[in-house]
């Protein structure tokens, strides 16, 4: 890993999570979502947009998905390449990461952009009148809607087509 003598810019995680139906049970279930970003840019005097932003979310038990965000060995390669890149950018951007030093200022660190990542990834597609879920299928939406709004859905399918 190489040592920058440049100012390291902070990196953010939002997570939040949203219920759906189940279909495998009368229980409801849990969608987690995450959004990771490190650059803003101010559009009005107290917001700002998100410009490098990345999304992420799984239906799998809450415990699982915050590991799946830091493991090294994922079984799945796109998930693998995702996190490693995620997890290599963090160790980078340690020291900008500033969460508690901004909750011991009182600095809010809002989960906005979760709220609405667990909007545009989950509800909008899956929280419709009468709709039951199976959690694999809710997770095979789930990663559609990951790629859609990550702007890597012509990219998976030039991968595809190549093999």
């Amino acid at each position: 890993m190489e040592v920058s003598d440049q100012p390291v810019s902070p990196i953010y995680m939002d997570t939040d999570g949203v219920m759906i139906n189940s279909r495998d049970n009368e229980k409801r279930m849990e969608g987690k979502v995450a959004v990771v970003w490190s650059k803003g840019e101010l559009v009005k005097s107290d917001t700002y947009a998100l410009t490098d932003k990345r999304y992420m979310g799984s239906f799998k038990d809450p415990e699982r998905f915050y590991w799946d965000m830091t493991i090294d060995k994922v079984r799945s390669k796109r998930k693998l390449y995702h996190l490693n890149k995620l997890r290599e950018y963090i160790k980078r951007n340690r020291d900008g990461m500033w969460y508690k030093e901004a909750r011991e200022k009182g600095i809010s660190i809002g989960s906005g952009s979760a709220d609405k990542a667990g909007d545009m990834l989950i509800c909008r597609r899956m929280k419709l009148r009468g709709m039951r879920w199976c959690r694999e299928k809710a997770d095979n939406v789930l990663n559609i809607c990951i790629l859609v709004l990550n702007g890597e859905w012509d990219d998976f399918w030039k991968k595809f087509k190549a093999a």
